[in-house]
């Protein structure tokens, strides 16, 4: 009988070990597509107010990105789609679509803070952004010379922490999940402004 349970705990004890090294992904600093599921807090320290989110990230570096965004209840509030620099942002909750140059007004409208959306390529491939005082190989911390920063921290692979902080709001991105390969692309690259939508510029 001791014999036994020896036995079936060693299998549980394997079957627990498999499934541990199945999910956890390596770190690849080279990375030139992917999707990533992520939590956001964006702080609004002026406003003293908090915003939770949910992200689904699907991206061609530098050159695609698109982000689906929902509440803390699964309920879809937004998506954004960058093009090189080219912005397109629906607030579903809204029903309002911006257009035009992505910069650091243009998410404004919806999380209330100054964040330039194409901060996020280097947010999720973990490469430096142009122009600011980068260190780390592979980057842990990037800073622009008027003090907003980002930082990459806890990595455990491709899960990771991500820190971005500016004058009067603090934005954190807790990367759960990777893998190396857009699904879909045709259809996922492809967002369409529904007819009931006010359409605004950006720029």
């Amino acid at each position: 009988m001791a014999s036994m349970k020896k036995s079936i705990l060693s299998f549980v004890a394997i079957v627990i070990l498999g499934c541990t090294t199945t999910n956890q992904v390596e770190f690849k600093s080279e990375k030139n597509e992917g999707q990533w599921e992520a939590k956001a807090q964006v702080r609004n320290l002026r406003t003293n107010t908090v915003q939770n989110l949910n992200l689904d990230v699907m991206a061609i570096r530098n050159q695609i990105m698109r982000i689906e965004i929902s509440g803390p209840l699964g309920i879809q509030v937004g998506s954004l789609l960058m093009k090189k620099e080219d912005l397109t942002c629906l607030i579903h909750t809204q029903k309002k679509a911006y257009t035009g140059t992505g910069d650091e007004n243009s998410l404004e409208n919806f999380l209330k803070v100054k964040i330039d959306p194409r901060w996020l390529y280097s947010v999720f491939f973990d490469v430096e952004i142009p122009g600011w005082a980068c260190e780390g190989k592979p980057v842990v911390k990037c800073e622009r010379n008027d003090g907003t920063s980002i930082a990459w921290t806890e990595r455990e692979g491709e899960k990771k922490r991500v820190t971005i902080k500016g004058l009067g709001y603090q934005m954190q991105v807790l990367v759960t999940s990777f893998q190396s390969k857009v699904e879909k692309p045709e259809k996922v690259f492809n967002l369409i402004i529904p007819d009931s939508y006010t359409k605004y510029k950006l720029n």
